[in-house]
C-alpha cells in the first residue's frame, strides 16, 4: 500500500490522485502548519485486492488489558479452537 496526505483545498492534486486509483481514507483537521485540513488517500500497489479478515472480537474487561486482548484475538484468528476468557486476559 502507498498512503499520502493532500491539502483539502488542492482540487487539482486530488483529481490526479483519484484518477491514479487512490481512494480516500479520511480527513485530518489542522494537519498543516497554517491549520489547513489534509485528506488521507491510499492505493494498492501490486494490484491485489485487499481481503477482509474476520478476526474474532474480544471485549476487554479492564482498561489496562488492551495488549493481552489483542494477542488473544490474534490467537483465536489462527486457532479456531482457542477461546479467550477473562482469566487469560489478566
Amino acid at each position: 500500500l502507498l498512503r499520502l496526505e493532500v491539502r483539502e483545498d488542492n482540487d487539482r492534486a486530488i483529481r490526479i490522485y483519484e484518477q491514479a486509483g487512490y481512494r480516500k481514507l479520511g480527513r485530518e483537521p489542522d494537519y498543516y502548519e497554517d491549520g489547513a485540513t489534509a485528506l488521507r488517500y491510499e492505493k494498492t500497489l501490486r494490484g491485489d485486492t485487499p481481503t477482509a479478515t474476520k478476526v474474532p472480537f474480544y471485549q476487554q474487561t479492564c482498561e489496562f488489558t488492551c495488549g493481552p486482548c489483542c494477542l488473544m484475538m490474534a490467537m483465536a484468528n489462527f486457532d479456531p479452537g482457542f477461546v479467550p476468557d477473562p482469566v487469560m486476559e489478566i
